[in-house]
């Protein structure tokens, strides 16, 4: 069908919480609250890279990752005061009847702070250990430019396809360089 790609994850274990984090397109994102998307639940994770046509090296330590967590949720806090500033500013103006248009801001960027906190702080907040590394192999179909995860486009990795500049242009690079 196209490209096999297998992605490192540091897999991470506790009592009620298994999880492997993306160690290759970490830091790869527009928003660094992003990274949150890259969370996995382990039965999605292999145990080596199967037949892949492209296998990822590690980019990012585990312990580096732990840290990373706990700066999002800082970087999440900043965000959402500046957004409730933009919305107090907005509420303003629509009571001096200034023109703006009908709706204030994008309600998707708080909704997706609002997840990202929450991923970053139940993470945080478990008391998991790393153990070893998995991977979760995707395959690229370039004809369709979608990217499954077994017969399914996986939602995650296609949005950021689609949305996210930085991970794209890395997405991209790692394609045009299996040729």
């Amino acid at each position: 069908m196209g490209v096999k790609i297998s992605i490192p994850y540091n897999i991470f274990r506790g009592k009620k919480m298994n999880i492997g984090l993306d160690a290759y397109f970490w830091k790869q994102v527009s928003k660094p609250y992003r990274r949150t998307l890259f969370v996995r639940p382990i039965n999605k994770l292999k145990g080596s890279p199967e037949h892949s046509t492209i296998v990822l090296p590690s980019r990012i330590n585990h312990s580096d990752q732990m840290n990373d967590l706990w700066e999002i949720i800082s970087i999440v806090k900043h965000e959402k005061i500046k957004l409730a500033s933009k919305h107090q500013r907005w509420k303003l103006a629509r009571f001096f009847l200034i023109p703006l248009p009908s709706k204030m801001g994008d309600t998707s960027t708080l909704t997706e702070l609002v997840y990202a906190e929450q991923i970053a702080k139940d993470i945080v907040s478990s008391n998991i250990k790393f153990h070893s590394i998995g991977w979760l192999v995707i395959e690229y179909d370039e004809v369709k430019s979608k990217i499954f995860l077994g017969k399914k486009v996986d939602k995650i990795y296609q949005w950021l396809l689609e949305n996210d500049e930085s991970f794209r242009n890395e997405f991209n690079k790692i394609i045009a360089g299996k040729h």
